[in-house]
């Protein structure tokens, strides 16, 4: 279970322990290549589909790139190849190491709730003792898998307008442009983390 350590405080606390977490990263790399090969898969099919989607939403990148029908199945193709590859990854195939992911990202406790309070306190991130998933990874995680649910739902809908009825077919408008600007926003926010990280090594 992930601790704090007793004797720390917001107010104690170093500076340097501010957004750093205990082996930072080794518990990721300790899963092995599985993990790795299935978060960079998920990655690709998700940036491709999120680029996509600007090229058809934004009107001088579809005037500048064309193909709308291409563009449009690129991106109905890589969300639902994005969603089957953790799908696949979530379900044992490729080994354990994906199910200790999910129940990391699962499991919540009063240390957890400890580490929300104080961020939500000092407006900065506090220092999580042991390796693995801190409650702010554990939350983006489960938005993220809410997101996709929703995404992919919502973008089905609209693939296949034909067989729903008008009401539907404006809520699932509505709802998958919300939620990918809300995906949007996670992934910028991600990449922004591991950017961070990156640069203090």
């Amino acid at each position: 279970m992930h601790k704090f350590r007793p004797s720390q405080t917001v107010g104690s606390m170093k500076a340097k322990n501010y957004g750093q977490d205990k082996n930072l990263g080794s518990w990721y790399n300790e899963l092995g290549p599985a993990t790795t090969t299935i978060h960079n898969l998920a990655s690709l099919f998700l940036l491709v589909c999120i680029a996509s989607s600007f090229i058809l939403y934004i009107g001088p990148l579809e005037g500048l790139i064309g193909h709308r029908e291409v563009v449009r199945e690129l991106h109905v193709v890589s969300g639902l190849l994005a969603m089957l590859v953790l799908v696949v990854g979530f379900s044992n195939v490729w080994g354990r190491a994906m199910s200790k992911v999910w129940n990391l990202a699962m499991t919540w406790s009063s240390t957890d709730d400890e580490w929300i309070r104080r961020w939500r306190t000092s407006l900065r991130r506090p220092y999580y003792e042991e390796s693995g998933l801190n409650p702010g990874q554990k939350v983006a995680f489960a938005v993220v898998v809410a997101l996709l649910a929703v995404l992919v739902v919502s973008g089905l809908i609209l693939r296949l307008f034909a067989y729903f009825p008008l009401w539907l077919r404006v809520g699932a408008t509505l709802s998958h442009t919300l939620f990918a600007y809300a995906l949007v926003a996670l992934v910028l926010t991600h990449l922004y983390f591991v950017a961070q990280k990156s640069f203090r090594r």
